[in-house]
């Protein structure tokens, strides 16, 4: 069901467009998420913004059964890894390079996958 992994290096910045009032419906589809990076590089500055993101009320409220893991660690290359609820992973590599919009753009460009998946199987929503 799904597909199973995907890695993502961005060459230039990308853009999904969302509606403002969308973001916390497509993050019903994610399970988890992991985010890992050395708090005291610069490298680490989207994912820190990723975290203060995705962890706010409003996307906490839609979506109370996330599990969002936290890593910092001293020197460790920043890495984010997105599960959704039918099992497809995306792992973003290059994430030192990229912006918290990038990367949140591509979150919900896949959320949109998985919702359609689920209308068009006749899935109950989540």
């Amino acid at each position: 069901m799904g597909r199973p992994l995907r890695r993502i290096a961005f060459a230039q910045p990308y853009r999904f467009k969302l509606p403002k009032g969308d973001g916390p419906i497509l993050f019903k589809y994610v399970q988890s998420c992991t985010i890992k990076f050395d708090p005291f590089d610069e490298k680490g500055r989207a994912l820190r913004e990723i975290h203060r993101e995705l962890s706010s009320t409003r996307y906490l409220q839609a979506n109370p059964k996330v599990q969002i893991h936290l890593d910092m660690q001293k020197n460790a290359e920043p890495n984010f890894k997105i599960k959704y609820i039918n099992g497809f992973e995306i792992d973003i590599e290059n994430v030192a390079e990229t912006d918290a919009k990038t990367i949140l753009s591509e979150i919900f460009y896949e959320a949109t996958h998985v919702r359609f998946e689920y209308l068009r199987e006749n899935k109950p929503l989540p």
